[in-house]
């Protein structure tokens, strides 16, 4: 399943017309359709509004397994995680990080 037929699955499950998804993520609605048909994708801050408008988290917009959530979103994800973290927090996430990745270099 394609990102954009995602967008459309959610939008028909929450019985919003594009119009309305349009509306809420300040686009017009072509946008949407572009979305919906792949001719396009959403940009960072229009898929936050674009999953706000959907009532799911912005990972639930690549859930299928077979939609890769691109590494750009994910680290987007963590650095927004990040931001709001204390200074212990912050170093033992790096901790944890560090031992993920000396454990997958093991391998």
């Amino acid at each position: 399943m394609s990102l954009g037929k995602r967008i459309r699955e959610l939008r028909t499950m929450k019985n919003l017309s594009q119009e309305a998804v349009a509306e809420k993520c300040n686009v017009s609605t072509p946008a949407v359709s572009h979305w919906e048909t792949d001719s396009s994708s959403p940009n960072k801050a229009h898929r936050k509004l674009l999953a706000d408008a959907l009532g799911v988290h912005e990972n639930d917009l690549y859930v299928a397994p077979e939609i890769p959530v691109p590494q750009h979103v994910l680290i987007s994800e963590i650095v927004d995680c990040l931001k709001d973290m204390t200074d212990e927090e912050l170093r033992f996430v790096l901790t944890v990080v560090q031992a993920a990745r000396n454990l997958t270099n093991r391998n």
